[in-house]
């Protein structure tokens, strides 16, 4: 039942996610549209105002006699026309809206002085009288001298200034010239910015309103689209992939979606890789079946192999003479090692132990025949080199496959202790005398079998003396790695044959003990060849 549920769930939660992104992007592109307008609208008002305020102070300027303004700093007293100037000034300011219009005289008495020549705010409280003096606004200094002793245009300029009584203000600031176009006063128009923050709040308000009608408008239509082009879409391909999980059917088709864009092309990547599972699983079950059954064929194989070969020991138990043991350890791909040994008659054995190159079930019948070969032309009494010659010429007629066998024969006369063998490739054989350590055995190396026809094999003798021991192993032994790939090696396998037999007398717990040496180096690594070992001790009589 919760496995039902799940792609519901899934729906609703990336619903609300599409929907909460939209809305926090609408949020982010509302707040910047408003804040851009604001800020732009708040600039064009404030430049209105301001030219509104230049216009007010160029007229005030206008109406004023600067001839009369420097005489009345000079007196300090009023008169008629000085009272009607005034009057036209308040009237001005009245009509006008505007807070105050003052006229000054800049630096007098002192620097950074006002001389208040004349006022029209309307509280006459705070209303500046005749000769009164204020220190101007050190913030504003350099805009009031460079009116007032450069005559400069400063219309275009913002002065904004705030006063505990009156708020927040901005100024606007005129020459007044005497007949000699000279200087002699400025004219200020102090504007409230209030009215103008009440336009921005009115504005603003307005612009919210609307922002957030488009921004709805958009928002229901970005959702319905996000529905039917993305949610919808993405809800058939979560209900198909848990129908994978749920009910393990790599078949079923995916509804087919329409969107023109990478969720089409994941809908389909999706329909394809459940079809392609599909079929992996069924060819997956089909190799496994397959695999199953060769690998019971291998063990089945190796078994036969391995039955072929003498396996009970000790082989020769009424004979005191010698001793002799051999065994094959398998890898998991059947390879081509191979051993034998038999008495052609009372005082001489033969054995032999060799490797074909390769893996494989074509591998073991090759290592099979060539045993058998062996065996054959040596129960011949056959030498040794020219039983291996034998075995060449026969292995090499119909070699398609082009394999090769190393190979080492040897016959001992049990009686006099000389030991005949000739040797085909390349072997790892040591001999061992009373008292003395291992030594490589001295031989001559011919082709391997199945290279080539008539290849001659020559011999060697040995004459073998009480408890002399010769060791051979094929190259699974020496090649043998460990799970970083270093090799066993020819030095090891020597130094650890050494040392099994200054623990141990009998062939067979030697070669116990070295095959445990090997299975510690080579632990759990898998290895590509079988390795084949053969002892044997001459006693004598």
């Amino acid at each position: 039942m919760s496995n039902t549920k799940k792609p519901f769930h899934l729906f609703h939660r990336l619903n609300s996610k599409f929907i909460t992104s939209l809305c926090v992007f609408a949020a982010a592109i509302l707040i910047s549209s408003c804040s851009l307008g604001y800020f732009e609208y708040k600039n064009n008002v404030e430049a209105l105002y301001n030219a509104d305020a230049y216009h007010v102070a160029r007229q005030a300027a206008a109406i004023l006699d600067g001839d009369k303004l420097e005489a009345y700093s000079k007196s300090l007293t009023t008169d008629a026309e000085y009272d009607s100037m005034k009057q036209s000034l308040e009237t001005l300011r009245n009509n006008m809206d505007v807070v105050s219009i003052f006229v000054v005289k800049v630096d007098t008495p002192g620097d950074g002085d006002y001389l208040y020549l004349m006022d029209t705010l309307d509280d006459h409280e705070f209303e500046c009288k005749l000769g009164d003096v204020v220190p101007y606004p050190e913030q504003y200094k350099p805009q009031i001298k460079a009116v007032y002793y450069d005559a400069a245009d400063l219309s275009n300029e913002k002065i904004y200034y705030h006063s505990k009584t009156y708020g927040d203000n901005f100024f606007a600031i005129v020459p007044i010239f005497d007949s000699n176009s000279k200087v002699v006063a400025e004219v200020f128009v102090q504007s409230g910015i209030s009215k103008i923050k009440g336009t921005l709040r009115r504005y603003l308000m307005y612009a919210i309103l609307a922002a957030i009608a488009i921004a709805l408008v958009v928002l229901l239509i970005c959702i319905s689209y996000v529905n039917h082009n993305v949610v919808s879409p993405i809800k058939k391909i979560t209900a198909h992939a848990a129908g994978f999980a749920r009910d393990g059917n790599l078949s079923l088709s995916l509804e087919k979606i329409h969107t023109g864009d990478e969720i089409e092309t994941l809908a389909d990547s999706i329909t394809k890789m459940g079809n392609d599972i599909h079929n992996y699983v069924e060819n997956l079950a089909q190799a496994t079946a397959t695999r199953e059954h060769m690998t019971a064929e291998l063990n089945v194989a190796q078994q036969i192999q391995k039955n072929l070969f003498p396996y009970h020991f000790p082989a020769f138990p009424e004979r005191k003479d010698f001793d002799i043991y051999a065994n094959i350890r398998s890898c998991p791909s059947i390879g081509g090692s191979f051993y034998n040994f038999f008495l052609p008659d009372e005082k001489h054995l033969c054995f032999f132990i060799g490797d074909v190159n390769g893996n494989g079930i074509p591998t073991s019948m090759f290592s099979v025949i060539t045993s058998t070969l062996i065996k054959n032309y040596s129960s011949d009494r056959l030498s040794p080199g020219k039983a291996l010659a034998s075995t060449n010429n026969e292995l090499s007629k119909n070699n398609s496959a082009a394999m090769s066998v190393d190979a080492f024969l040897a016959i001992v006369n049990l009686e006099t202790g000389d030991m005949s063998y000739s040797v085909a490739g390349d072997m790892y054989i040591l001999i061992k005398s009373s008292g003395e350590p291992f030594k490589s055995l001295e031989c001559t190396h011919g082709f391997p079998l199945g290279s080539l026809q008539q290849v001659h094999y020559s011999e060697k003798t040995e004459k073998l003396t009480q408890g002399d021991l010769l060791f051979f192993c094929t190259k699974g032994i020496t090649e043998a790695t460990d799970e970083k790939g270093a090799l066993f090696g020819k030095d090891y396998t020597k130094e650890s044959i050494t040392y099994q037999i200054s623990r141990e007398y009998s062939v067979d717990k030697i070669a116990d003990g070295f095959y445990q040496t090997l299975e510690d180096f080579t632990k759990d690594t898998e290895q590509k060849r079988d390795s084949a070992m053969l002892i044997f001790r001459y006693i004598g009589d």
